[in-house]
């Protein structure tokens, strides 16, 4: 069989088993019992056994399929196949993929645990006949996903049909074992992209989806409990699909609901609009009316600045001396150095008021009410932001903890990023054809930052954080919006939530009233990150994968498959992990303020942002890692919480000394011009 992808830069081909098995010089054999402990067998299969195991660094338990080299070697094109799915899927029902290891004798795919037994448990054990409905539904659901995303699993049946414990105390239907499956080649896809879906010999084969998926194939309805043979008609070979819509399993039923799944022909399906594709230009759309309004905005902001805009004065830090930049530069080294831990100096408390809850009824919380966990990144090098990030959170009456943020203008050879055990993408070059530019400092900057802020939530175990960057701008009644737009994806799984974005694709479904699944997404002005994601991104090393963070983000979710926006996004998948299961407000409740992008490290080049391929690669004071920012062990110091009191001096008087000097500079520099 053959399984060579085209390599664009070479002109040739390569063996898919290099992509996806290639050995990484970072994870040398027995990596993999240096990862997991408590190795306890489940069961066995045709192609190898499954294990139970407990992650050491997130204490997860999980489960382990071993697949001996000796046994599936004259088979591997269905390890290709099954592997190939679990990285491109991403749906709540099918389940999650977390890694694999290679060892001399046997590959080893790492997955959730579902503990719940297999769909013969509907049997036995579970007696309420709604809450079958609900798990077959699942299984339907993740099908017609799989179908939307040119996958058919073609072995569905009871086993392959898992059943995962909620901790909200429901059950959740998973599929697994797509070592079968057939993936369709769709149209659009590059070069690479569409090679890898032509890889699998088998696959092509005319591909039609209706003979498996949705009627979900030769899996029988005849072991239902007793409570649905009435509903379902007698006991027949009638498939789990028809069964389904017979007994109304569709019906949205309490408050476990991803999309709408109807039937139209024949045909099980979840709406989702002209998912992928490129964004449309639909003004009806609340996220689309809300970009026009801000863009209109920006236009007008730059007709207002146009001779600063033209002669560049943006790039040219005019508001600082030259003595300034230099103590700031320094000052960015030291923060540099305390990467990736927030330290007590890293961070100041903003209080506004007592007790902070954005969803202030009982389970709140479960919902992913962020509560007192909102950060802002904000840099000392722009005290003007931080100026306004202060009177955003004073007339909101938000409570937050400000973050001084990894400066890129800090960043001064290619071995301090090496020193921070950091590192671009290998191959990203110059990024993609919407993004033509090699990676500067000010994108280590902002990436860095954020995962400081991931590895302080695993650190202090907070369950879920709104993380800002200093430039958002909150929406009319933020504060019981964002609310409100959690509490209509209760029950759903998800580890990442966009409240601001910038859509470069149609959305992939429509999921409540004010939430969506998002298509490729830009910015990461404004989102809720809970912390099963957080341990995945410092246990996956994402700071060992830096593409610019929304891009990382969006390939995460799996978006940009089809390569009309991102052309890359397939090759980059093979090295990103899909570990982010991302939704959307819509409209957003945040977005970056009209003028802010004129002053941003990542949208606009300045003097002090360079390349990270031009710099230098090493030099004599390159950056030595502050003993104390090293591991996860609890940090000594805990964050201070500072009731503001209404005087500017006086919260001046509160912060850091560095932030002081910051405004204080700011002051001067608007006092001389006044004169």
């Amino acid at each position: 069989m053959g399984h060579a992808l085209y390599d664009r830069k070479r002109g040739s081909n390569v063996d898919i088993k290099s992509l996806f098995f290639a050995p990484d010089p970072n994870r040398l054999l027995g990596e993999m019992r240096k990862s997991y402990t408590n190795l306890k067998k489940l069961g066995s299969g045709a192609f190898g056994s499954v294990y139970k195991a407990q992650c050491r660094l997130t204490a997860e338990w999980r489960a382990i399929k071993k697949l001996p080299l000796s046994d599936v070697e004259d088979d591997m094109a269905f390890v290709y196949a099954e592997l190939e799915a679990m990285i491109h899927l991403h749906h709540p029902n099918v389940v999650k993929f977390y890694e694999h290891f290679e060892e001399e004798s046997a590959i080893f795919l790492v997955t959730e645990l579902c503990d719940g037994g297999d769909f013969s448990e509907l049997n036995h054990g579970i007696d309420d006949p709604q809450e079958v409905k609900l798990l077959i539904r699942d299984v339907v659901k993740a099908l017609a996903y799989c179908h939307d995303h040119g996958v058919a699993h073609r072995d569905l049946k009871f086993e392959n049909c898992l059943i995962k414990e909620s901790i909200r105390d429901y059950r959740v239907g998973k599929v697994i074992d797509f070592g079968l499956s057939a993936i369709r080649a769709r149209a659009r896809l590059n070069p690479i992209g569409a090679a890898m879906a032509r890889s699998l010999s088998f696959a092509r084969s005319s591909w039609k989806p209706r003979s498996t998926a949705v009627s979900a194939g030769p899996s029988r309805f005849s072991q239902a409990p007793a409570g649905l043979h009435a509903p379902c008609a007698p006991r027949t070979s009638r498939s789990i699909g028809a069964a389904v819509m017979a007994s109304g399993a569709f019906k949205m039923l309490g408050t476990r609901r991803l999309g709408r799944i109807v039937r139209t022909a024949g045909e099980v399906r979840q709406t989702s609009g002209a998912a992928p594709g490129l964004r449309a230009r639909d003004l009806t759309d609340p996220t689309t009316a809300l970009h026009q309004r801000y863009h209109d905005g920006t236009l007008q902001y730059t007709m207002d600045n146009m001779e600063w805009v033209e002669q560049k004065g943006f790039s040219k830090d005019d508001h600082l001396s030259d003595e300034q930049k230099g103590s700031l530069r320094a000052q960015a080294r030291v923060r540099l150095e305390r990467w990736p831990r927030l330290l007590e100096e890293d961070m100041q408390r903003v209080q506004h008021c007592e007790r902070q809850s954005f969803c202030p009824w009982p389970g709140g919380f479960a919902l992913g009410d962020p509560g007192e966990n909102v950060f802002v990144i904000s840099l000392a090098r722009r005290p003007e932001k931080r100026q306004r990030v202060l009177q955003q959170l004073e007339e909101n009456q938000l409570n937050a903890t400000l973050v001084n943020a990894i400066d890129g203008d800090g960043i001064l050879y290619q071995q301090d990023v090496e020193a921070l055990g950091a590192r671009i993408l290998p191959g990203y070059d110059a990024g993609f054809s919407n993004h033509n530019m090699p990676y500067t400092t000010g994108e280590v900057g902002c990436f860095l930052s954020h995962y400081a802020v991931w590895h302080h939530m695993v650190e202090q175990n907070i369950s879920t954080a709104l993380i800002l960057e200093d430039d958002f701008d909150v929406q009319e009644d933020f504060r019981e919006r964002l609310g409100s737009y959690l509490a209509e994806v209760e029950g759903l799984d998800w580890n990442l939530m966009y409240v601001g974005r910038s859509p470069m694709e149609n959305d992939v479904s429509k999921v409540s009233e004010h939430v969506v699944q998002p298509g490729y997404t830009l910015w990461t002005v404004g989102y809720i990150l809970r912390l099963d994601a957080a341990k995945q991104l410092l246990e996956t090393h994402a700071e060992q994968h830096m593409i610019p963070l929304d891009d990382f983000f969006s390939v995460s979710m799996g978006c940009g498959m089809d390569g009309q926006y991102n052309e890359r996004a397939v090759e980059w998948s093979a090295q990103i992990p899909p570990i982010m299961r991302g939704l959307a407000f819509n409209p957003p409740l945040v977005m970056p303020y009209v003028g802010s992008m004129f002053k941003s490290d990542t949208a606009m080049l300045r003097p002090g942002t360079r390349y990270v391929q031009d710099l230098p690669p090493h030099g004599d004071d390159v950056v030595s890692p502050d003993p104390r920012s090293r591991g996860l062990a609890p940090a000594n110091a805990r964050e201070a919480s500072v009731h503001f009191p209404a005087s500017a001096g006086s919260r001046r008087a509160l912060m850091p000394k560095e932030w002081r000097e910051a405004l204080e500079t700011l002051d001067a520099i608007y006092a001389t011009a006044a004169r």
